[in-house]
């Protein structure tokens, strides 16, 4: 095993280095996939209405909607759940209270935007 020198001469090893930033990768493929289902659902909300059913464009806006939410908290959660299991390194990745606010104001907007949708008519 090749272990390097960081810039505060602790040995890592390279393995570490790549599972924590595979972690902040996935982090952000989740957070990306919430933003494309918080931005298809508010697209939806805006330009479907009149070419059919109000119901539907509802449901599927409400649907988008909470699977952006639900993104978004997978997001965090799995980051935190990953970033326990690689504790014992002694590289950091990004701060879990970051990601956890980042997350938990994605998600209060996608309850707006729900909220948003559900009162309109």
């Amino acid at each position: 095993m090749r272990k390097k020198i960081n810039k505060v001469n602790t040995p890592y090893d390279h393995k570490e280095v790549t599972s924590i930033l595979a972690n902040e990768r996935t982090y952000a493929a989740w957070i990306r996939t919430g933003l494309t289902s918080l931005a298809t659902g508010l697209v939806v909300a805006k330009f479907l209405p009149g070419t059919i059913s109000w119901h539907i464009v509802q449901i599927m806006t409400i649907t988008l909607l909470l699977s952006s939410a639900l993104s978004f908290y997978l997001a965090a959660w799995r980051y935190i759940h990953v970033s326990r299991r690689l504790e014992t390194t002694k590289i950091f990745g990004a701060p879990i209270m970051l990601l956890a606010i980042g997350s938990g104001f994605l998600i209060l907007i996608s309850a707006l935007a729900i909220y948003g949708i559900w009162v309109r008519h």
